[in-house]
């Protein structure tokens, strides 16, 4: 599986998942994904990603502002933002800095 269709599934999984709470993992993890689609770029096989945990969720969840941020969304806009993280993500830099 690339990182393209990783990508994918978790987006359709976001989607059709019905708790707030039950999103959250799935979301940082899409977050963690799109990181490193963008360092690396997103027809890698996901098996080669030796250190998603401490190298790319890692940075999304310190200082604990990614679950302020959380926090304050809705579903909607969680899944908006799985489809287009770019400005979650942007948000999310601003706010740790």
């Amino acid at each position: 599986m690339t990182v393209k269709e990783r990508l994918q599934e978790l987006r359709e999984q976001i989607a059709n998942t019905p708790g707030k709470n039950d999103k959250k993992g799935l979301f940082i993890e899409l977050l963690a994904y799109n990181n490193y689609a963008v360092a690396n770029g997103d027809d890698r096989d996901i098996t080669s990603i030796k250190e998603l945990d401490s190298y790319w969720k890692k940075p999304i969840t310190k200082h604990g502002v990614f679950d302020k941020m959380y926090d304050d969304l809705t579903d909607e806009h969680i899944i908006n933002h799985a489809n287009d993280p770019k400005g979650f993500k942007s948000a999310l830099e601003k706010a740790q800095d």
